[in-house]
């Protein structure tokens, strides 16, 4: 899909899927489709938000259609994040949302 990555990728977060939503789509509206490079900051979703990744999984498909290439993290209070969970936890839940793409 990606002759190769840009050069700068634009870390966004949000405390909500709506939140992150429309962060992401401000930070690659206008920017040519091989200039898009997103870090989608999970570690500051709700934990509902986080149980429930379907949601996640759909705003990820989304992006990826629209030519965005994507980075996913969920970074552990002690790796400088705010997901306060376990490490199998922080697994289970990127396994879940790199399903979608």
């Amino acid at each position: 899909m990606f002759k190769g990555l840009p050069r700068v990728c634009v870390t966004v977060a949000g405390n909500s899927l709506a939140e992150l939503r429309k962060r992401a789509l401000s930070e690659i509206a206008g920017q040519p489709a091989g200039e898009r490079f997103l870090e989608l900051r999970l570690d500051f979703m709700g934990p509902a938000v986080l149980r429930e990744p379907a949601g996640l999984a759909k705003l990820i498909r989304d992006l990826r259609h629209r030519r965005v290439a994507l980075i996913v993290t969920l970074r552990s209070i002690a790796a400088g994040g705010s997901f306060p969970g376990s490490a199998e936890e922080q697994l289970q839940i990127l396994t879940t949302v790199a399903g979608a793409g």
